[in-house]
């Protein structure tokens, strides 16, 4: 029998109830815009009313406060609702396709990967500003141990308009999945492979960066595989280790799996025991969507499923469960 229907007929009366806090949240929902849709027609009467002279300042106004109102009674309305939903379809649905679809891995919605691992991955130059994270899989696949979670890091800039006035903002550093695995053997160097049109930047960094860079044009490493040089550069403190690391098997890996994320610009680097992998994506995972039934296999079951196959690509893609830098090989 499909994994997905064991779910299915195991989970029956849980998701039976998360079924009707959908539903739920669905009304929540139409009833809050059906309130906003009334207090703006209203807000549009009065400001017909106030007279021609005041109308286009009425209008303006009506038209702000229907929009405040929305938003507010959405979020007394409905926001309560949904949460309830999305914490429990995190909670029940996704968690159990996780360990159906890989025994070794739990699943930890409101965690992830901390921003002092973030950093240790040495992929990013920037220190964060603003760091979220959620949706983490932890356990092991094989003998490995992984974890994988969701990233947005943020840098806070500030600008100045033509009048001297400051603003602030906020300039994404990455946006995706992040994981990593650790291996029992401790590497000599530190080994970053790098998208390829980033080669100009890392390599004019020179000696100013070194204490927390070190990677300049002196650390290039040359392959053999013109394919893998076409889509990356590598880095490394220690080039003998980086071509042991980067065999022609892995690098062929590492194209497919730049492949089958729609040629994004993937980031690994190994570093200590570890080895991370950083994937640009802006979708959300695991997010329910109130449009659809849980109650019909094909649907959100589907959906869900394919995001954990997708994460678990990560590690099944390099092969790493069958840990090919084992002690026996320093």
């Amino acid at each position: 029998m499909d994994p997905l229907e064991n779910i299915l007929d195991r989970l029956a009366p849980e998701l039976a109830v998360l079924e009707e806090r959908r539903r739920h949240a669905l009304e929540q929902r139409g009833h809050a815009w059906t309130a906003c849709v009334a207090a703006a027609v209203v807000a549009f009467i009065v400001a017909l009313v106030a007279g021609q002279d005041f109308f286009p300042v009425s209008l303006i106004f009506a038209a702000v406060a229907s929009v405040i109102l929305g938003a507010i009674l959405h979020s007394a309305m409905a926001g309560p609702a949904i949460r309830e939903f999305s914490n429990g379809f995190k909670s029940t649905l996704v968690r159990e396709l996780v360990r159906a679809l890989a025994p070794g891995l739990d699943y930890f919605p409101a965690q992830g990967i901390s921003s002092e691992e973030f950093l240790r991955t040495q992929l990013f130059t920037t220190r964060p500003d603003l760091y979220r994270t959620e949706d983490l899989l932890t356990g092991r696949i094989g003998e490995c141990p992984v974890a994988i979670a969701e990233i947005h890091a943020q840098e806070r800039r500030t600008r100045q308009d033509s009048k001297g006035n400051s603003e602030t903002y906020y300039v994404t550093i990455f946006q995706g999945l992040l994981m990593s695995a650790d291996f029992p053997k401790q590497f000599h160097g530190v080994t970053r492979i790098l998208p390829d049109n980033e080669k100009s930047l890392f390599a004019g960094i020179g000696k100013a960066m070194e204490g927390f860079f070190p990677f300049g044009s002196k650390d290039l490493v040359r392959l053999e595989d013109p394919e893998f040089e076409t889509h990356f550069q590598v880095y490394s403190s220690d080039q003998i280790e980086a071509r042991y690391l980067l065999s022609t098997s892995l690098m062929r890996r590492i194209l497919d799996l730049r492949q089958a994320w729609g040629g994004c610009a993937l980031r690994i680097s190994f570093v200590d025991s570890s080895i991370h992998v950083a994937i640009p994506h802006k979708a959300n995972f695991f997010e329910p969507n109130l449009q659809e039934s849980l109650l019909e296999p094909s649907g959100e079951f589907q959906r869900i499923a394919s995001e954990v196959r997708s994460c678990l690509e990560l590690v099944e893609q390099l092969n790493l469960e069958t840990r090919i830098w084992s002690r026996s090989g320093s």
